[in-house]
């Protein structure tokens, strides 16, 4: 049973590999590896189209090389199965990277939210954290949205606490999202001083 099931998934890998190299341009009939710049270029319209076959069938011929685990392409496949609604594909490239950076991260965090799985965003901000990865702006807002959704006083004045001290508090984006944070979570008197803090900036 179990070598049958073996040689069903073996079928089913080459199925995959043969199906991403035929799709990708000028590729041959023999599996062997396609021009990075065309495995980039496919994945990127995976992403854009939300094309999650050939989105799976590259990662598969991805993985068949050992490029998964690139750093160009693990953050692209990460984001490509996001957008796609497939969290566990991205968590699955996620962990096989060798050097995971802000983008890899962040598209992670992303992911969680979009798949609405709230209460596993600081813990993996956490653990970024304990890493010592750097932190953008755009890491924050997942944050963010996971604090209004949640009703995180707590926690969203430690983000608040964060974008002051990486300078980012003249952001108008993250400024929003802070007010509508506040706002969520019946802090007016917060909201109503960072809205009014907020519009004196942006009137210098």
């Amino acid at each position: 049973s179990s070598s049958s099931s073996s040689s069903s998934s073996s079928r089913s890998f080459w199925k995959l590999l043969e199906e991403a190299l035929a799709r990708l341009p000028s590729a041959t009939a023999e599996p062997s590896l396609p021009s990075l710049p065309h495995l980039l270029s496919s994945l990127r319209g995976c992403s854009r189209t939300k094309d999650l076959r050939l989105a799976h069938s590259l990662h598969v011929l991805l993985c068949a090389f050992g490029l998964d685990a690139l750093e160009s392409f693990g953050n692209l496949l990460i984001s490509t199965f996001v957008k796609c609604g497939h969290f566990s594909f991205s968590l699955q490239v996620f962990s096989r990277m060798e050097n995971r950076n802000e983008l890899s991260w962040t598209s992670l965090l992303q992911g969680l939210v979009e798949s609405e799985a709230f209460h596993g965003v600081f813990h993996l901000y956490h653990q970024m954290c304990r890493e010592k990865v750097h932190c953008s702006k755009y890491t924050l807002v997942p944050l963010i949205t996971c604090c209004s959704r949640l009703g995180y006083v707590e926690e969203g004045l430690q983000i608040h606490g964060e974008i002051i001290k990486l300078g980012f508090e003249k952001d108008e984006f993250l400024c929003n999202g802070l007010v509508c944070m506040y706002l969520r979570c019946g802090c007016l008197s917060e909201s109503e001083e960072l809205l009014l803090n907020s519009l004196h900036l942006q009137s210098y």
